[in-house]
C-alpha cells in the first residue's frame, strides 16, 4: 500500500514546480542582458537610475528625452547624454574620487576661477539642499560660442558627483528644464550586498 503523501500527487505536480521555481527566479533574470553590457539591460539604461549605482548614487532620465551618449569607464568616469534633434545639446554626469574629505565650499573655490580662463562668464552661484545633501548651481555662460551651462554639484565624503547641461544660449531655457528634471531625481545610493553587481 503507498504512503498517503504519494497518493495526493497529481500528475504534472513535478513539472508545475520546476515551473514555479523558474517563475521565481525571474524577476532576477529580467535584468539581466542577452549579454554583458547590451543596451537592453536595466543596468546599463540611464533613465532606470541604476545605471551610477555602484558609482554610489542614482539619477533617472525617465521622462526625459535624452539617450545615452559615450561614457567612459575610468576612475572618474563621465557619461554624456545627448538630446535626439538637437547638435548642441548635452547632459554630462561625472564622478570623482576626491583624496581627501573637503566641504563644497571648498572644493568648487579649486576650480571656480578657473572658468574665465576658458571664456565662460559667472552668471551666478546658489547652494541648496536636496535629500539632505548640500549642493551648488553654477550658471555660466561662454560668449564667443554663445554656449550657456549649468553645473549642479554633489558632494559626499570623499565622492563628487557633477551634472553639466549645455546647449547655445537660444535654446538653453528649453533644454534646462529636462535637465533640472534630471538633476532632482539625484540622489546618493547606501551600496550594500544586496545592491552591489
Amino acid at each position: 500500500m503507498g504512503s498517503f503523501k504519494n497518493s495526493l500527487v497529481l500528475p504534472g505536480w513535478k513539472l508545475f514546480q520546476k515551473a514555479l521555481v523558474v517563475a521565481m527566479a525571474l524577476p532576477g533574470v529580467a535584468w539581466a542582458a542577452p549579454h554583458p553590457g547590451a543596451g537592453s539591460s536595466l543596468l546599463v539604461a540611464p533613465e532606470a537610475g541604476l545605471f551610477w549605482i555602484r558609482q554610489g548614487f542614482q539619477i533617472q532620465t525617465r521622462g526625459s528625452s535624452w539617450q545615452l551618449g559615450a561614457f567612459s569607464e575610468d576612475k572618474n568616469s563621465e557619461v554624456r547624454l545627448l538630446r535626439p534633434g538637437s547638435n548642441s545639446a548635452s547632459l554630462a554626469i561625472r564622478n570623482e574620487d576626491l583624496k581627501s574629505e573637503m566641504t563644497l565650499e571648498n572644493y568648487s573655490k579649486r576650480w571656480m576661477k578657473d572658468y574665465s580662463n576658458y571664456g565662460f562668464d559667472l552668471l551666478g552661484t546658489q547652494t541648496f539642499i536636496q535629500s539632505g545633501t548640500k549642493a551648488l548651481v553654477v550658471d555660466l555662460l561662454h560668449k564667443k560660442t554663445e554656449q550657456q551651462m549649468r553645473q549642479v554639484l554633489f558632494l559626499k565624503n570623499k565622492k563628487v558627483v557633477i551634472l553639466t547641461c549645455k546647449d547655445d544660449q537660444k535654446h538653453f531655457e528649453k533644454t534646462l528644464i529636462e535637465c533640472n528634471q534630471v538633476s532632482k531625481s539625484f540622489q546618493w545610493a547606501e551600496l550594500s550586498r544586496q545592491t552591489a553587481f
